[in-house]
Order: structure tokens, then sequence, then C-alpha cells
């Protein structure tokens, strides 16, 4: 059995073009399994090549059968010659005990030119997930992400009031869940934390979230889309979250309670700084802890921080 296996892989690892020119690949990789099969190890060298790649192994699991299955038109001509008392010339070059090489090869052949397809296809490397739409200064604030944090951080740390610290640590706590299990939507209590700039760490009281499902596929990978508000108080916050694959993004407005807030996209590339006072894009990362916790986690605001944390909480806790 490793030996077969061995074999596949070997086969397929002289292969240089896999996956870059699939008609190409496909004949080197049908031949690698020819080989395999005619030296009698096909059982085998499948086995061992479906644990050595797992799932993507399972295509060969799949066509195996197929490949070893007899050809019954072939077969079934040579029995009803039998039955009709049929004998073969001497020197003759079709005999009734196996399909010609021809007959038998070409079936065999546009078999293993798709599973060498599928293979190929299989083994190809995940296509990156698409971005989610940012403006460019917005995209280097969370390119600058932990940098920002850190600074925020030490400011905090070396300044700030134990009871604020304590507050701190407890929206931080705990790790953040992929986001393909994040189910963010609900009524929420949430309250910001500023942390480092004009103070070392402001903790606000608790007001009024909502996160709303508005769009079970309609991210830009094919992923729900949220829409989060900040009901209440007099800075606000409105915008939209999704995947980008790795994390949740959160792209919308920050505004002040008497300003109607626009749409993520209408914002400019450049804005004046003193534009931004009551006004401005609003951008982070969402963490969901558990069920019932989650944070906006908030690089390089606008005003007044290095870092904002936006802690949600269920009920009235």
């Amino acid at each position: 059995m490793v030996l077969a296996t061995v074999m596949v892989l070997k086969a397929i690892v002289r292969l240089p073009c896999c996956c870059a020119c699939p008609p190409t690949c496909g004949a080197r990789l049908g031949s690698a399994i020819v080989e395999t099969v005619t030296r009698g190890a096909w059982a085998a060298g499948r086995t061992g090549l479906n644990r050595s790649l797992g799932r993507r192994g399972a295509v060969f699991l799949i066509f195996s059968n197929h490949l070893r299955r007899p050809h019954a038109s072939a077969s079934g001509t040579c029995a009803a010659r039998r039955r009709l008392g049929h004998r073969p010339r001497k020197g003759s070059l079709m005999t009734c005990s196996t399909p010609s090489d021809a007959a038998r090869q070409r079936p065999r052949r546009r078999t293993i030119a798709t599973v060498a397809l599928l293979i190929c296809t299989a083994l190809a490397p995940p296509v990156a997930a698409e971005p989610v739409p940012l403006r460019d200064e917005d995209r280097g604030r969370l390119a600058r992400y932990h940098d920002a944090l850190g600074r925020a951080l030490e400011r905090a740390l070396a300044k700030a009031a134990p009871a604020d610290l304590h507050d701190l640590t407890a929206a931080l706590a705990g790790a953040p869940q992929a986001p393909q299990r994040a189910d963010p939507a609900g009524d929420w209590q949430c309250r910001t934390l500023k942390v480092g700039g004009m103070l070392p760490l402001v903790v606000y009281g608790w007001f009024d979230c909502r996160v709303s499902l508005i769009d079970p596929t309609g991210g830009v990978n094919g992923g729900p889309v949220w829409l989060l508000e900040k009901l209440s108080g007099s800075q606000r916050t409105r915008g939209l979250i999704e995947s980008d694959g790795d994390q949740l993004i959160y792209r919308g407005a920050a505004y002040v309670a008497d300003r109607t807030p626009p749409d993520y996209e209408t914002f400019p590339e450049r804005i004046p700084p003193e534009d931004t006072a009551s006004l401005a894009p609003d951008i982070g990362v969402l963490q969901q802890v558990d069920a019932g916790r989650m944070r906006l986690m908030q690089p390089l605001p606008f005003v007044e921080s290095v870092f904002n944390v936006l802690e949600f909480r269920r009920g009235g806790g």
C-alpha cells in the first residue's frame, strides 16, 4: 500500500504544470494513474492517496470503481459471438476474450482525463477572499491596527484610573469567534471606551444598539450583511458589517445625534480634518466572543483617541 501510494504521489509531484494548464496536466496525471493501475496497485494506491490528501483525495475514491469497471458493450459482443458458435480465424487481430486495445483504452482515457481535471481542480489553492470595499485612508487605518492598539494600551496602562482599566480589561477579554460562526443580530446594550489620545482612557455609559440582518448572502464573498445602529447617546454610528474571509469588517458613519448619517460609499477619499467633528467615516473589526458579548475594535478614529472599543452586551447585565 505504501509503495503504491508513493508511486502515485511521486507521479503527481513530477507534474510541474498541474492546475496551471489543465489539459496538459490532465494528460500527464492520467498517464501516472494508468501506470499505477497497470501495475496492479490501484486499490492500495487510492487508499493511501486519500489518506494523504484528505477530503480532496476523495476524487480518487469516487471514480476508482468506474475506472475498473469492465466495458459491458465489448463483453456482451463476445458473449453473443460465443453463443452463435463464432470462432476467430487464425491470425485474426480481434478475439472474443477481450475487447481491442483501442476499444478498451478510448473510454478509459476519456474517464481518466475527466478525473485528472477534477483532481487538478481539487488540488488548486483556494480562491482568495475579496476584500470589503474601503476608502484607501480607512484601509490604512486597519493596516495600523496593532500599532494603534499597542500605543493606546501603553498610555492607558500607565495613567488610567484602576476602575477604568478594569472595564477595559473586561471588554477585551475572550477570544473572538470565527466570522463564519458569528450571529450578531439582535438588540444590544453598548458603550464606548476611548483609549489613548487626549485622555488615557474614557469609559462612557451604556446606550442602545441594534444589529439587523439585511442580506444573508449579499456580502462581497457571498456571506451575510448586517446593519449596525447605535440608537441613543449624542455620539452615534451606523453602517454595515460583513466578512472579508478572516474577520468581520464594519464600515459606516460616525455622527452626532442631530445629523443624518450618509451611506459609507458617499464619503470622498479626502476629508478635511475640520469637517470630521460631527460626521466622519467609521470603520472597525467586529469580534463576537459569544452569544452575549462582542466588541467593535476601531483603530485611529478621526477624533479624540488613538483607539476606540465599542463594547456590546445582551440584556441589562
